[in-house]
């Protein structure tokens, strides 16, 4: 069976002791950061106008935008960019349905990290391969 699955930006194998992943990870960690740094200068204008204001109903945006960015700050210590992983650092392989039609593979690991693996074309084949792997353990 074949162990090389095409994802949107790169490949996946699954080799005999490793896992090793060719995606743009760290270009999409670094747009979430981004992201992140656009949430807090949005906070920060909408802070601008209750300053000038001094009306307390203007700080109850600023307040949430803030909440938002630190949510997705403190979440991106549970994840990671690793190229390759090794089987026995693996804790759970599984699918994981975002939104209405994105999946992803999720890669739960030892150390609590999660691999979180966008855009795969042969999802089907993909569940199949896991399958076999894990019947085989």
């Amino acid at each position: 069976m074949d162990n090389t699955f095409e994802v949107k930006n790169g490949k996946l194998v699954f080799e005999e002791d490793k896992i090793v992943i060719d995606d743009d990870a760290v270009y999409l960690r670094r747009m979430r950061f981004l992201s992140m740094g656009m949430f807090f200068l949005v906070a920060m204008v909408f802070s601008w106008d209750y300053l000038k204001s001094g009306n307390v109903n203007a700080l109850y945006l600023p307040v949430m935008f803030t909440l938002l960015g630190v949510v997705a700050y403190l979440s991106e210590f549970f994840r990671t960019t690793q190229k390759e992983i090794l089987l026995n650092e693996v804790k759970s392989i599984k699918i994981r349905r975002k939104f209405m039609f994105r999946k992803s593979l999720l890669i739960r690991l030892k150390n609590h990290k999660t691999r979180e693996v966008e855009g795969i074309f042969n999802l089907e084949r993909l569940l199949d391969y896991i399958k076999t792997v894990q019947l085989q353990k």
